[in-house]
C-alpha cells in the first residue's frame, strides 16, 4: 500500500513541479552518507520517517453493504498519516533553494492528490491529501543524525490515505421479535419493628414530696428534689 502512495507521489511531483526525468532525480531512500555519495545531479530525495493515525479523522460506527439480498457490516476504514521529508540536493545551494521552493509551491497548491496520478487500488477510497506538516511535529535537528550531521533545509509533506484494514462480514437475518421474560425477586426480610410500647416502663416513686423516675433520678413536672441538711 505505501509502495503504491510513493509512486503516486512520485508521478505527481515530476508532473507538478516539474521534475523531468532526464534533468532531476527523484529517490525515496535514507539520505544517508552513502546516498549522497552517488548523486551526480540534481535530486529530490522523499524519505518517509513518520506514520500516524489520523484521530481528527477518524470514525466510530458500523458501514453496512447489501449484495444479492444478503447484508455486509464493517467498521469505517483507519486514516493515516504519512509523513515525508523532502529534501533538495546539488551542487549549487541556490540550485537546492530554487527546486525546493518548486515542490514546496507545488505541493500548497494541490490539495489531494490529482485523479490521474491516484492508483486503481485507491479509486472506491477517499481521496489521498497533502498538506504540509506543522513545525511542532518534527524539529530540523531532529534529523541530523540521518543525513550525517548535515543540517540541510527540508519541508516535511503529510499524506492523508484510507487505509482497508477491515473485511466484510455477514449480518444476521433481520429481527423479527423479541422476547422476554420476567423472574420474581427474592422476599426481603426486614428485622422487626420495636415500638414505643414494648419498650419497659421505668418504675415511678415519690421521694420527699416528689415524683422521680428510678434510673434517672431527676424529678417530674420541673419540681425539685429536697435538700439534705
Amino acid at each position: 500500500m505505501i509502495h503504491l502512495v510513493d509512486q503516486a507521489l512520485e508521478k505527481f511531483l515530476r508532473a507538478a513541479v516539474p521534475l523531468p526525468e532526464a534533468a532531476i532525480d527523484l529517490s525515496f531512500a535514507a539520505p544517508d552518507k552513502a546516498w549522497g555519495s552517488g548523486i551526480t545531479r540534481p535530486s529530490v530525495n522523499v524519505y518517509l520517517w513518520d506514520i500516524k493515525r489520523s484521530a481528527p479523522r477518524s470514525q466510530a460506527g458500523q458501514i453496512e453493504m447489501t449484495d444479492d439480498g444478503q447484508v455486509f457490516r464493517r467498521p469505517p476504514n483507519p486514516v493515516v498519516n504519512l509523513t515525508y521529508f523532502v529534501t533538495a540536493w546539488a551542487s549549487e545551494l541556490r540550485d537546492e533553494h530554487q527546486l525546493l521552493g518548486s515542490v514546496l509551491r507545488a505541493i500548497l497548491g494541490h490539495g489531494e492528490l490529482p485523479p490521474e496520478h491516484i492508483p486503481d487500488e485507491f479509486e472506491q477510497k477517499s481521496p489521498i491529501l497533502l498538506d504540509i506538516a506543522t513545525s511542532a511535529d518534527r524539529k530540523p535537528g531532529d534529523f541530523s543524525s540521518t543525513l550525517d550531521g548535515q543540517l540541510k533545509p527540508g519541508l516535511e509533506m503529510r499524506v492523508t490515505i484510507e487505509v482497508d484494514a477491515y473485511r466484510w462480514v455477514e449480518a444476521g437475518p433481520p429481527t423479527e421479535g423479541i422476547e422476554y421474560g420476567m423472574n420474581r425477586l427474592p422476599e426481603r426480610r426486614e428485622p422487626p419493628r420495636t415500638t414505643l410500647g414494648d419498650q419497659p416502663r421505668a418504675a415511678r416513686v415519690r421521694r420527699g414530696g416528689s415524683v422521680v423516675v428510678e434510673g434517672r433520678g431527676e424529678p417530674l413536672n420541673g419540681d425539685s428534689a429536697p435538700s439534705e441538711t
